[in-house]
């Protein structure tokens, strides 16, 4: 199959073919979307006659300036076990916010005459999804709009606020919360010191929590490790035994905070 930019319509007959069984109810959806940095290449294909590696929004949305990113549009089951890939488009820089938006109302508009009802959609944080939520007016107060007699929501990828959590702690000097500061410091003396022993409080944890490199910081598991119970308990022993100072209670109260978070998503 030729999956081309844009909306595919052969992808979208397949995906008509696979759903037409199911009921209202299955075809409940989340819709995801996600960007990625892309090596900057630009090559002809004589077969299509068509440059790749160039802006390429699908159809008309097309000029020659070199791509550095990938936009990629995926559809899930918010109850059935099933998802598919929808969209793709590249683009020479972050994916404009207005430009955004006209692409997510195209791919909602596309999911609704199949039939398929996106009740959730969900992105990372990134500048032009924080731009897009802003242009819809997506707020904690108001985390949704209104669009065909329906209610669809919007939030950031659980995923990646985790990662994210872990990262400011790791790079700032401390985070300032209600209950105190928080320090990556406490933490890694308190690995540094359970590693030395025989009956490990945080098991789990090793020096890739600690060193991480640009590829170990996008695994998921290296930060809920990080903010779990056993961390906060074994940080909350080791004060209690006098091994790290009074106010690493403080870091373990902001890793008790996160945990119940990241044992929901564990789970």
């Amino acid at each position: 199959m030729q999956l081309l930019t844009g909306i595919n319509r052969r992808l979208i007959v397949c995906i008509r073919e696979s759903i037409h069984s199911f009921n209202q109810y299955e075809k409940d959806a989340i819709l995801i979307w996600d960007e990625m940095r892309t090596k900057e290449h630009i090559e002809y294909d004589k077969n299509t006659d068509m440059l790749y590696g160039i802006l390429d929004h699908g159809e008309d949305f097309r000029e020659l300036i070199a791509a550095k990113e990938a936009l990629v549009f995926m559809v899930k089951g918010l109850t059935g076990h099933w998802a598919f890939p929808l969209a793709y488009y590249f683009s020479p820089d972050s994916t404009e916010t207005t430009e955004l938006v006209r692409i997510l109302d195209e791919v909602l508009n596309e999911l609704e005459n199949l039939g398929i009802q996106v009740r959730v959609c969900i992105s990372d944080m990134g500048f032009t999804n924080q731009g897009f939520f802003r242009n819809l007016g997506i707020s904690e107060t108001r985390p949704y709009i209104d669009r065909c007699d329906r209610r669809i929501y919007f939030i950031y990828d659980p995923c990646h606020l985790i990662k994210l959590v872990r990262t400011h702690l790791q790079k700032k000097t401390g985070i300032r919360y209600s209950g105190g500061v928080a320090l990556w410091e406490h933490l890694l003396c308190s690995y540094e010191y359970d590693s030395r022993t025989e009956n490990r409080l945080m098991p789990k944890l090793t020096n890739a929590h600690f060193e991480l490199t640009d590829k170990t910081r996008m695994k998921v598991k290296l930060a809920t490790q990080v903010l779990s119970h056993s961390v906060y308990a074994g940080i909350k022993t080791l004060v209690e035994s006098e091994v790290l100072d009074e106010d690493a209670m403080e870091s373990a109260t902001f890793v008790k905070k996160n945990e119940r978070y990241v044992r929901h998503h564990e789970h």
